[in-house]
């Protein structure tokens, strides 16, 4: 386990290749650039892999976290199930997009919510005792009740109005393009599929959406991205109307609390960093 810097010394010390860096549980990797070691993890097959930064470790014994919110919520499986055993600090979900992180305790690396902390891109902790170094407040959880109903009035109106449109072909292009569009990436590698995904975590899509909402708006491009998000599986089955409305409410209900803190139903947020 990496619990100071001279841990990550010793396990890094027998490396082989510092371009491939040093193998981790999990296909994870140690790299090393001058003091600072990076940890990171595997994106794709073995064949084409890269390695996404998770956080750093300093001379000072800090670990600092790198990845934003959007690409834990991304990459969650695998933070949650190995960041702890590299390290003594572990990220557990504790709702719909939301994770806390702090030092891990017992067998399974579960977290005391007293001294964890929410994740925000930058927290920072030192892995000799797993005190945090710059903590924060956690956002704002409590809605506010006017802005709620407004919420829950346009999400509303809005799901309906997205019905409507299909109801009169609104949807049909959209669903030809995208097949054919998944017809010729069905040639591409499973992940390189994957990442040509809609991200409705990632800020453009996230605002883009919420405005549409507000401003009762059904543009091309929003009705394209709900195609777009429908999950592909091995058998590269074709796009339905069906599939696209159902792919709606899992949107909603999977990003629902990032939407929701969009669109201000918890008014002010308390955090800075994202």
């Amino acid at each position: 386990m990496i619990s100071s810097h001279k841990g990550a010394e010793n396990v890094y010390r027998d490396c082989r290749s510092p371009k491939a860096g040093k193998p981790l549980p999990g296909a994870w990797r140690l790299f090393k650039k001058k003091n600072t070691f990076t940890i990171c993890l595997p994106l794709g097959w073995r064949r084409e892999r890269t390695y996404l930064p998770v956080a750093t470790v300093t001379p000072n014994n800090t670990l600092t976290m790198l990845l934003s919110k959007d690409e834990v919520i991304r990459h969650s499986n695998t933070i949650v199930l190995i960041l702890g055993g590299l390290t003594p600090i572990a990220c557990q979900r504790f709702g719909i997009g939301k994770y806390r992180i702090g030092k891990g305790y017992g067998h399974g690396n579960w977290l005391h919510s007293a001294t964890s902390q929410q994740y925000y891109k930058g927290i920072k902790f030192d892995l000799m005792s797993g005190v945090c170094l710059n903590p924060e407040p956690d956002e704002s959880v409590e809605p506010v009740p006017e802005k709620r109903k407004e919420w829950l009035r346009d999400l509303k109106r809005f799901k309906y109005g997205l019905k409507t449109r299909a109801k009169v072909g609104a949807l049909t292009m959209h669903i030809q393009e995208a097949n054919i569009m998944r017809t010729e990436n069905n040639k591409l590698p499973w992940h390189e599929r994957k990442r040509l995904a809609i991200k409705w975590e990632d800020d453009v899509w996230r605002k883009k959406l919420v405005q549409c909402m507000k401003s009762e708006k059904y543009p091309p491009e929003i009705l394209m991205a709900f195609v777009q998000s429908v999950e592909q599986s091995w058998q590269h089955h074709d796009i339905t109307q069906e599939q696209v409305l159902e792919t709606v409410s899992k949107t909603f209900t999977k990003h629902s609390e990032v939407l929701r803190r969009e669109y201000g139903v918890f008014g002010k947020t308390l955090h800075k960093k994202k």
